[in-house]
C-alpha cells in the first residue's frame, strides 16, 4: 500500500512530448504538454519549432520529456508474427546497432526501426539541456492507439496513413494529406497525433508495444527524484505554514492565559493583602485582649457574678476595678494592666457584717490572696473600704 502511494505521488502528472521529425537536410520539433486529471488526459501548449534551441527555450520548467523518432532514417515494416522476425525486416545487418519499435499483434508485427546513436545523440542533447528524457517511441505505429478515441478509426501519423479495423491494425501507407482528429473536443492534427499516444502509453503502458528502454533508467530516477524533492519542498514548506500558524495560534492562547493568570495573581495579591491587614488587626486586638484578661480561665462575668451574688444589705460597693492599669496613663504611652488584680471599694455600716463577708472572700478558691487597702470611718458614721484581690 506504502509503495503504490508512492508511485502515485512520483507519476509525473505533467509531460511534454516532442516529435522529433526528421527531413532530407534538416530536423523540426513538434511538442505538446499533456496534463493527467481525473484519468483525464489533457493537451496544451501545442507548437512546431525548426531548431532545437527555439524547443529550449520554450520549456523553460524543465518538465519531463517523451521523445518521438519519424521521417528519414526510420524504417517502418510490416512482418509476420514468426519467430525471428527481425532477421526478416532487417536483412544483412548487425540489429544490435538498432532500436526496435515493435507493435505486435496476433498475425502481423509492426516495425519501426531507428539507429541506436541517433536516438542516443538526441537524448545527451536534451539531458544537457536539463530537458530529462523518460521515455520514447519511434515511427507511426503507436498512434493506432488515438483509432479507439476517434470517430474516424483510420489515423494519420505526420505522412503516414495506418489503415485500423476493430482495433487492429491492417496496414500502413505513404500519404500528403493533412487530417484533424478530434479527441475529447481537443483537436490534434497529424503532427500531434504521435505524440498523444505515446503520452497514452506512457501514462497506460499497453504490452502490445514493446521496446528497449532499460537505458532511460538513470534519466527516470532522476526524474522521480525531481519530483520526490519537489512534493517533499511543498509538504515542508506546508508544514512550515501550518507550524508558524499553531505557534501563532498557541502564542494568542498562552497570552491570554498569562493576561488572565496575571488579573488573577493581581487579585489574589490585593485579597492576600486584605488578609495580612486583617490579621495583623486581629493580633492587635488579641493582644488587648489578652493583656485584658479576656483569656484568662475565668471570664469578667463570672468573677463580677461571683463578688456581687453574695453582698449583704450594710455593704455597698462604689467601684469595681476588674484588672486596673498598674499606673497613671500617659499620652502615646502601651496601657498596661494588672491582669490577675480585682480592686473593690465601697462602705459599709457594720463592722460585723463586713467582716463576715470579708472572711468569705478569702475562701473563695478562685481568690490566691486578699488585702485590705483601707478601712477607715466617713462622715456619715459608716465605713469606706478598699479591697485587693489577686485571682489564680
Amino acid at each position: 500500500m506504502l509503495s503504490s502511494l508512492i508511485n502515485i505521488l512520483l507519476k509525473h502528472n505533467t509531460i511534454v512530448v516532442i516529435g522529433i521529425y526528421f527531413e532530407t537536410e534538416k530536423i523540426s520539433y513538434t511538442f505538446v504538454n499533456v496534463s493527467q486529471k481525473n484519468n483525464k488526459l489533457i493537451i496544451s501548449n501545442q507548437a512546431s519549432y525548426k531548431s532545437f534551441n527555439q524547443v529550449e527555450e520554450a520549456l523553460e520548467k524543465k518538465p519531463p520529456v517523451i521523445l518521438n523518432f519519424s521521417g528519414k532514417g526510420v524504417l517502418n515494416k510490416k512482418t509476420a508474427h514468426i519467430s525471428d522476425y527481425r532477421s526478416k525486416a532487417l536483412l544483412n545487418v548487425n540489429k544490435n546497432d538498432f532500436y526496435f519499435y515493435e507493435y505486435i499483434q496476433n498475425k502481423d508485427v509492426f516495425i519501426s526501426v531507428i539507429r541506436k546513436e541517433k536516438v542516443l545523440e538526441h537524448i545527451s542533447m536534451f539531458n544537457a539541456a536539463n530537458l530529462l528524457v523518460i521515455d520514447y517511441s519511434v515511427g507511426p505505429f503507436i498512434a493506432t492507439l488515438l483509432s479507439k478515441l476517434s470517430e474516424d478509426k483510420n489515423v494519420i501519423s505526420n505522412s503516414t496513413e495506418l489503415k485500423v479495423d476493430n482495433d487492429i491494425l491492417l496496414s500502413f501507407e505513404t500519404t500528403n494529406k493533412n487530417k484533424i482528429l478530434a479527441i475529447d473536443n481537443q483537436a490534434i492534427s497529424e503532427k500531434e497525433t504521435a505524440l498523444l499516444a505515446s503520452a497514452i502509453n506512457y501514462f497506460y503502458p499497453i504490452e502490445t508495444f514493446q521496446y528497449e528502454n532499460d537505458f532511460l533508467k538513470a534519466n527516470k530516477e532522476e526524474a522521480d527524484f525531481k519530483k520526490y524533492f519537489e512534493i517533499l519542498g511543498v509538504m515542508l514548506l506546508g508544514g512550515f505554514f501550518s507550524l508558524l500558524l499553531i505557534s501563532y495560534l498557541m502564542l494568542g492562547h498562552y497570552n491570554n492565559e498569562i493576561i488572565s493568570i496575571n488579573s488573577n495573581i493581581q487579585s489574589v495579591q490585593e485579597t492576600y493583602d486584605i488578609i495580612k491587614d486583617l490579621q495583623k488587626d486581629r493580633d492587635n486586638k488579641k493582644e488587648i485582649l489578652y493583656e485584658s484578661g479576656v483569656f484568662t480561665s475565668r471570664f469578667l462575668a463570672y468573677y463580677i457574678n461571683e463578688l456581687t451574688i453574695s453582698i449583704p444589705k450594710s455593704i455597698t460597693l462604689n467601684t469595681f476595678s476588674l484588672f486596673p492599669y498598674d499606673r497613671k496613663i500617659k499620652t502615646s504611652e502601651k496601657i498596661r494592666f494588672e491582669e490577675n488584680i480585682i480592686v473593690i471599694k465601697g462602705e459599709s455600716s457594720s463592722n460585723i457584717t463586713f467582716n463576715d463577708w470579708y472572711k468569705g472572700l478569702k475562701k473563695i478558691d478562685w481568690i490566691s490572696k486578699s488585702d485590705i487597702i483601707n478601712y477607715q470611718a466617713n462622715r456619715t458614721n459608716n465605713y469606706d473600704f478598699e479591697i485587693k484581690l489577686e485571682i489564680r
